[in-house]
């Protein structure tokens, strides 16, 4: 939940101002965006391995290999693996691209 906060306040913040991109770049700020990346990862470790139930039969799915399918192949894996995927660490000086970036941290809104 204090992700979902932090996400919820601090993203937007350092999309929309200069100044909260100048926090962003300080080293506790860095620590902590690496805290939130890995535990966005170890998230996406969990949902690879978290039983479901299939909707047409009603049975609980607890088959490694049917759930890590199920989840990479929904929405929801391609709305975390974006959202957590560190674009804003690869050294590309180019307008668009860090506008890609920006926007593209929007999606760890969705959680």
């Amino acid at each position: 939940m204090t992700l979902a906060v932090y996400n919820a306040i601090w993203t937007p913040l350092t999309i929309s101002f200069k100044w909260a991109e100048k926090q962003d770049s300080k080293p506790s700020f860095e620590l902590l965006n690496q805290i939130v990346f890995v535990l966005y990862t170890i998230d996406i470790a969990i949902l690879l391995n978290t039983s479901y139930v299939e909707v047409s039969t009603g049975d609980e799915i607890f088959s490694n290999k049917y759930i890590a399918k199920h989840y990479i192949t929904s929405v929801q894996f391609f709305l975390d693996f974006f959202a957590t995927f560190p674009f804003n660490w690869i050294p590309i000086e180019n307008q668009t691209y860090k506008t890609f970036a920006n926007l593209i941290k929007m999606l760890k809104l969705q959680e």
